[in-house]
């Protein structure tokens, strides 16, 4: 009996040391993440906790200053634009996201004018509306019902 309870303490301890670092695979790559985060931006100590505050927005950003896809000075737009609460921690983490998908394009949720822009709350809803684009431009071909079809499918009704 002793045997099982001991053993049954130190299942509890394990689990309770192992602690999730989502989406980071440990607390090492975090610490590395948020030193490259202040290393490459000139935040104050108040900023630089409030940007990696949020787990999935530090490892977007991490993972988007590593790749160098996107210039860094597009990156500290959309930063400054956080800071200045044009963004909250949701648009944030989106735009990032777009930035990543789509390197080239430019993204803007800064217009004042809530009519002249698209509002995505996340990138499913951006595919979402781009394959609705792309399903537009494409010319869909309608051929005629040929009357043998047509045939069979009343015969099928009555």
């Amino acid at each position: 009996m002793k045997k099982i309870l001991f053993l049954f303490l130190i299942l509890i301890f394990i689990l309770g040391c192992n602690t999730s670092y989502l989406p980071f695979k440990s607390r090492k790559e975090k610490k590395q993440s948020e030193k490259l985060i202040k290393n490459s931006f000139d935040f104050s100590n108040y900023q630089h906790k409030r940007i990696t505050q949020n787990d999935s927005i530090s490892y977007t950003l991490s993972n988007l200053i590593r790749n160098k896809k996107v210039a860094k000075s597009k990156i500290k737009k959309r930063l400054d634009s956080f800071l200045l609460n044009k963004y909250d921690q949701k648009k944030l983490w989106v735009i990032l996201q777009l930035d990543q998908a789509f390197p080239n394009m430019d993204f803007n949720f800064e217009k004042e004018d809530g009519k002249k822009r698209f509002n995505f709350s996340n990138v499913k809803d951006l595919k979402k509306f781009m394959d609705q684009i792309d399903s537009v431009l494409v010319i869909n071909i309608r051929v005629k019902n040929d009357s043998l079809i047509r045939m069979k499918n009343k015969k099928k009704q009555n």
